[in-house]
C-alpha cells in the first residue's frame, strides 16, 4: 500500500531562458499545505527546514548525460539531441526517512555543478 506524496514540477529559467525543468516527489504526512505553498522563488530545502522543521541530513546525487527528446527540448527551449544533465536526487532526514525523491533535467549549454566532498571515516594515521 503506497503513501499519498507532494509533487512538484518546476522550470527554472535563469536570464529568462530555461535552465532546468524538475519533478519532485514527497511523503505528504511529512509536509502538510505544502501542495500550496509557493516555492517559485524560494529554496525547497529552506521551506522544509522553516516551515516543516525538516533538515536532510544525507542523501544520493546520480548525475548523468544524455541528448534531449523532443519533449524536454521543447520544454528547455533548445534543439532535440543537444546535451542535458540528468540529476536524480534520494534524500533523507535524521530518522533515516526519505525525504525527497527528485528528478531534474540541466541543459547542457547552460549547466554548473560543484559538489562539496566530506570525508565522514577517520583518514589514517599517517606513517611514521
Amino acid at each position: 500500500m503506497g503513501s499519498d506524496v507532494v509533487l512538484l514540477k518546476r522550470l527554472r529559467r535563469l536570464e529568462g531562458e530555461p535552465l532546468m525543468t524538475s519533478t519532485t516527489w514527497l511523503p505528504a504526512d511529512l509536509c502538510p499545505g505544502l501542495e500550496t505553498a509557493d516555492v517559485s522563488n524560494r529554496s525547497l530545502y529552506e521551506l522544509l527546514s522553516a516551515e516543516h522543521h525538516h533538515t536532510i541530513v544525507r542523501g544520493t546525487r546520480t548525475l548523468e548525460a544524455l541528448l534531449a527528446d523532443q519533449a524536454l527540448a521543447a520544454l528547455l527551449e533548445t534543439r532535440k539531441g543537444n546535451p542535458l544533465v540528468r540529476l536524480e536526487i534520494l534524500s533523507y532526514v535524521a530518522s533515516g526517512r526519505a525525504l525527497e525523491y527528485s528528478v531534474a533535467y540541466h541543459r547542457g549549454d547552460r549547466a554548473r555543478f560543484e559538489f562539496d566532498v566530506a570525508n565522514t571515516q577517520s583518514a589514517p594515521e599517517e606513517m611514521a
